[in-house]
């Protein structure tokens, strides 16, 4: 009796201990997860150091991270809070996260409009039409959809794009960032026109100028009779000028980054919406014609047309070269054996490349003779 006694007691004990072990390291986890939520924590832990720095220097700096991401006042919405901090914590102590990093609480517009109305009579852009009582009440838009980048500067996209150029150094990519972030301008942190083509597809919501804009001045260039044949040569001298007015959807570049051509073109609504159908240049004799034109200006043709067979990102129609010249007539003598297989086989695979015309093109203008 007096052995189980005993050992009771140090079960006991054993099982109290354990108590005040668990209530402490729960007390520490609760306070570290409450410490996180405060700015002041921000720069010890790495994978947000871009974040906070890009706040540091925001027109939000005097404004704590937890006002806007705080997710909801009620005990469940403190409580999924403090479990997706302490996910956070956990991730960081198993060596960091994954970029670009996800807001899993972005702000709802009651938190924006403690500070902010949404019946602006002006905006600071100047010719834009931005009726925001409309975005909000009509069509729903949350505010931070176009405004997203306002504090952080889209440093989640720049640290993945930076850590691509420096092969995964974290700390060069991060210095890449701090680099960019010091020369940022205010337009930087405003919604980029790409933003806006997101909705403002001709299809969501009206895609002319004028539903935005209250100056239009149309380049003199615009206005030639040739422009419709010259804008392609002019987009590859400038499709940085072009996309200025004719935005790329947002999200296909970097921050910080020049549009490139091809994602420029094949990315971007307003080329793709013409584009999709046959441009002008190619008429009823292309099939004969384009062998030539090739020759002359491939680059123009792959800004549409992939040199070889590949899945197309835009979801565009994509016509591969090889698809027609992967090996069309690999014998030498074509030219003297195809009359006997056409006569043999009939014409029907020919006309998977060649047009009605591409015979009478030979055989008619005194070139070849007809068998």
């Amino acid at each position: 009796m007096r052995y189980f006694l005993g050992w009771l007691r140090r079960r006991w004990l054993l099982t109290a201990l354990m108590a005040v072990a668990v209530l402490f390291a729960g007390l520490a986890l609760a306070n570290q997860v409450t410490r996180m939520e405060e700015p002041s924590s921000c720069p010890s832990c790495h994978e947000v150091e871009s974040e906070y720095a890009a706040w540091a220097i925001s027109s939000h700096s005097r404004i704590e991270c937890i006002t806007c991401h705080r997710g909801g006042e009620g005990v469940l919405q403190v409580w999924k809070r403090r479990l997706i901090s302490g996910t956070h914590l956990v991730e960081h102590w198993q060596g960091g996260a994954d970029y670009p990093l996800r807001a899993k609480i972005l702000p709802d517009d009651s938190v924006c409009e403690r500070c902010h109305t949404s019946n602006r009579p002006i905006t600071p852009s100047g010719d834009l039409i931005i009726p925001h009582a409309e975005h909000v009440s009509v069509t729903g838009t949350p505010c931070a959809t176009c405004h997203v980048e306002v504090v952080h500067a889209g440093v989640n996209k720049r640290m993945a794009a930076a850590l691509g150029k420096t092969g995964g150094n974290v700390e060069k990519a991060r210095e890449m960032v701090r680099s960019e972030l010091a020369n940022l301008s205010p337009k930087d942190r405003q919604p980029s026109m790409g933003t806006c083509m997101q909705c403002h597809d001709g299809k969501k919501a009206p895609g002319d100028c004028q539903a935005c804009h209250s100056r239009i001045t149309i380049p003199p260039n615009h206005q030639e009779k040739s422009w419709a044949y010259a804008h392609g040569r002019q987009a590859r001298q400038d499709i940085q000028g072009c996309v200025h007015c004719h935005a790329v959807v947002a999200g296909t570049t970097p921050p910080g980054e020049k549009v490139t051509l091809i994602p420029g073109v094949r990315n971007n609504p307003f080329c793709v919406s013409c584009h999709t159908e046959r441009p002008v240049t190619h008429g009823d004799r292309w099939k004969l014609e384009h062998s030539r034109e090739a020759h002359l200006d491939l680059e123009g043709c792959l800004v549409c047309h992939d040199e070889k067979p590949s899945p197309s990102a835009s979801g565009q129609e994509i016509v591969a070269c090889a698809a027609c010249h992967a090996a069309p007539h690999p014998e030498k003598d074509w030219r003297q054996r195809h009359p006997s297989v056409v006569k043999n086989q009939g014409a029907a695979e020919c006309f998977a490349c060649h047009d009605s015309t591409s015979c009478s093109n030979c055989h008619t203008q005194g070139r070849l003779r007809l068998p």
